[in-house]
């Protein structure tokens, strides 16, 4: 059986003041640490690295080439954190306090977990159902038998936890289910940001009152909760705390414990061209997900970030200065949220005439949302003339894309909203690739391409990304490029969509 390491408990009064006043004084952190960086802090972060056994180069270079992003990767598996290989202030704070004991302990623990998947069993089933169990995930009797309601169970708490959702109990899995709950010791799970603490005050989705009140009055402060103040402990509620959670660094578990409560009281960290870190990689996913940002997720906030959140302000009417407040944030969060729940704001149906000039076909980013699940995805347009022919972005949006479907690919219509240059527009997408080769340059004729289609051009843009051609997203009035014709499927769930 797998058991857990006993943890130090640091006891905190908590109170949350609902006065925040909000400054710049957050970004006068340590500097950001990734590849390519050199310097005294580089060796400092070396020297500790081998300390701990991460690091295993023969010397301390001072210079953050491969083998130190490796070690920064394995630290940050190790500690259930974003694998990234960037050392923010978060990750600095938790390898300057490891010592070699810790590492140790952490390591026994690792290697005694098993890998399991659909189809396994024994007690270390039945120890990974308990788990699930006791963090509400798992509602059966833990039986030993790894089934399709166990898979379903780890894949909900894989996605709550922000890893690969891919139904299959690895390391990093059993690492965060095996963190400390607030049913199990009253203290929050390991973060990046300040550890473990204690509480008596921890609220959680279905609490009401004075102390609710205060929590999603300074989530509302921070641009983070946009509802009525009710003191109710409901879904939206939950939604904004995990959004915050995730912009602070925190375990985004959607339970306001002493480190959430922490954070909520720092100043809000106006972030703008110069700034980097964590909150800066939140931003351009969330700038990403409303189809401003198309670049690599890197936390700098360089000009390309500059210039898709001044193109978001300017979108939603409001001072275009490149600067994210809470003011900006709630706008984005509008778009996020709604986005998150499946929502239809601001949804606009557009004939196929004036969506083909919106998204460009020469490599157009997008992001897809399902309409029935919520689940999202990037994507390039690659082509398409009477409709959009489509690539995923990376190997792990096509991923997604199959989850969406049931575990494959089909031709099956699906009712989904493209958001592209800050539209967000009624479609339809069927999830079968075709008429491409991953593995032949694009355009190039060739034979054998996916989907039964034979010798012709290469529709594959995107390498790489495992998925041979293109899928099809259809808007009102587009047709099919065999027939020339209006596909009334794809035509039902564009007008599905309200």
């Amino acid at each position: 059986m797998v058991k857990k390491g006993n943890s130090t408990k640091i006891l905190t009064t908590l109170g949350l003041s609902t006065v925040l006043l909000f400054s710049n004084t957050a970004l006068a952190a340590s500097p950001l640490l990734k590849l390519g960086s050199s310097g005294s802090e580089v060796r400092e972060v070396q020297e500790k690295l081998k300390e701990l056994g991460y690091y295993n180069y023969d010397s301390i270079t001072g210079y953050f080439g491969n083998v130190t992003r490796e070690a920064v990767i394995e630290f940050q598996g190790d500690k259930g954190l974003v694998q990234d290989g960037i050392i923010g202030e978060s990750t600095r704070k938790l390898l300057m306090n490891e010592s070699p004991q810790k590492r140790e302990t952490s390591r026994n623990n690792r290697e005694s977990l098993p890998t399991l998947k659909e189809g396994d069993s024994g007690d270390a089933v039945k120890e990974l159902q308990q788990a699930l169990k006791d963090k509400g995930y798992y509602t059966y009797l833990p039986d030993g038998q790894f089934g399709p309601g166990t898979k379903s169970a780890v894949i909900r708490f894989q996605q709550d936890n922000n890893i690969e959702a891919d139904g299959i109990a690895g390391q990093m899995t059993w690492q965060l289910l095996l963190q400390p709950s607030y049913e199990e010791d009253n203290t929050e799970p390991v973060s990046e940001s300040t550890g473990k603490t204690s509480a008596g005050g921890i609220l959680k989705n279905g609490d009401k009152g004075q102390a609710v009140e205060e929590l999603q009055t300074a989530l509302k402060n921070k641009g983070f909760y946009l509802k009525k103040i009710d003191g109710d402990f409901g879904s939206l509620t939950e939604i904004a705390l995990k959004e915050f959670q995730k912009f602070a660094g925190l375990t985004s578990d959607g339970v306001a414990g002493a480190a959430t409560m922490s954070k909520l009281k720092e100043n809000f960290p106006l972030l703008k061209k110069g700034a980097s870190g964590n909150a800066v990689s939140y931003i351009q996913q969330k700038l990403k997900e409303a189809g401003f940002y198309s670049s690599i997720i890197d936390g700098d906030f360089g000009a390309g970030t500059e210039k898709a959140l001044k193109a978001f302000q300017k979108s939603e009417g409001i001072s275009a200065d490149g600067v994210l407040g809470p003011g900006t944030m709630a706008k984005l969060q509008s778009i996020v949220q709604s986005a998150s729940r499946g929502g239809s704001s601001n949804i606009q149906k557009l004939y196929w005439e004036s969506a083909n000039k919106i998204w460009s076909r020469d490599f157009g980013h997008a992001v897809i949302i399902d309409y029935e699940t919520g689940k999202s995805f990037n994507v390039v347009r690659t082509g398409g003339t009477n409709h959009a022919d489509v690539e995923t972005a990376s190997a792990a949006d096509t991923r997604i894309l199959k989850e969406i479907y049931g575990g494959s690919f089909s031709w099956d219509r699906r009712a989904v909203i493209v958001v592209v240059n800050g539209k967000r527009l009624a479609a339809s997408m069927a999830g079968m690739p075709h008429a491409g080769r991953d593995d032949k340059p694009n355009r190039a004729y060739v034979s054998g391409r996916s989907g039964g289609y034979g010798y012709g051009e290469n529709l594959d843009g995107i390498k790489g990304n495992n998925m041979d051609g293109v899928i099809d997203v259809h808007f009102l009035g587009s047709r099919t490029h065999d027939t020339n014709r209006v596909d009334s499927k794809h035509q039902a769930q564009i007008n599905r969509i309200k």
